[in-house]
């Protein structure tokens, strides 16, 4: 997209096609003149000469809940199960940061057992 002003990384935003429907995206990359979105929900057919986009002002948030455990949803957060929505106990902004954190501590925690036999001579065959 061309021509947008105070965007942010991670908004959300709504994708108004020409026949009334519209479709969830969320913006990916930005500079001074220029935003690129990512649809979050089936594009195809989208035609971009007569889609107007609206900017939410807000960050992607999930709604959490153990409820949540074994379900499937698609990009959007929505569910692909045919099971009701989540009623949500709490809502959690969606955060790049936060994610890839939480993987380096799962990363880190699978290293543990194998960094535990180097250090170890005896685990080595040492005497």
């Amino acid at each position: 997209m061309e021509g947008v002003r105070r965007v942010s990384m991670g908004e959300m935003v709504e994708v108004l096609l020409p026949d009334g429907a519209s479709r969830r995206g969320q913006v990916i990359e930005f500079s001074d003149r220029f935003a690129v979105v990512q649809i979050l929900e089936e594009s195809t057919g989208i035609d971009v000469r007569f889609t107007r986009v609206r900017f939410a002002g807000t960050s992607a948030r999930m709604p959490l809940s153990l409820d949540l455990l074994g379900r499937r949803f698609d990009g959007a957060g929505s569910p692909i199960d045919g099971l009701p929505a989540v009623v949500p106990e709490r809502w959690k902004t969606i955060a790049g940061t936060e994610i890839v954190e939480v993987f380096y501590q799962l990363d880190a925690l699978a290293w543990l057992p194998f960094l535990d036999d180097i250090r170890s001579p005896s685990k080595r065959g040492a005497a």
